[in-house]
């Protein structure tokens, strides 16, 4: 096993320059407030009259909770930048994913919500 194989963090520009990273969180971290705000739109609708939302269309409000939450994960990446996926204590920074907590628990959260909407089409 080699010890700190992953692919370096966002200050090697082997793969991107760091104005394209910056563009590429600006907009992930855009399109994300705009999914939030239709889903508490969204939300908030199904609250002020919930008998609107029978059962056909009840799974709207479950998707809308699945995707505001997936939203607010994006946007909790985009707060903290670096600090989630690069090891701090590591001289050259490359990725350590596999022994940062928090990485885990965001990917987590990530991935059953995901699944969730994918089970709430289906």
């Amino acid at each position: 096993m080699v010890r700190d194989c992953g692919a370096p963090c966002y200050h090697n520009v082997t793969f991107f320059d760091k104005s394209r990273i910056d563009f590429a969180h600006k907009w992930i971290a855009a399109w994300s407030g705009v999914c939030l705000c239709s889903c508490l739109f969204t939300l908030a609708t199904f609250l002020v009259d919930c008998g609107r939302f029978p059962y056909p269309e009840r799974p709207i409000v479950y998707l809308a909770l699945c995707y505001g939450a997936i939203a607010v994960i994006f946007l909790f990446g985009y707060a903290h930048e670096e600090d989630i996926v690069c090891n701090r204590e590591i001289e050259n920074r490359t990725m350590n994913f596999l022994t940062e907590r928090t990485i885990r628990q965001v990917d987590i959260l990530f991935l059953d919500y995901r699944v969730r909407t994918s089970h709430t089409w289906s």
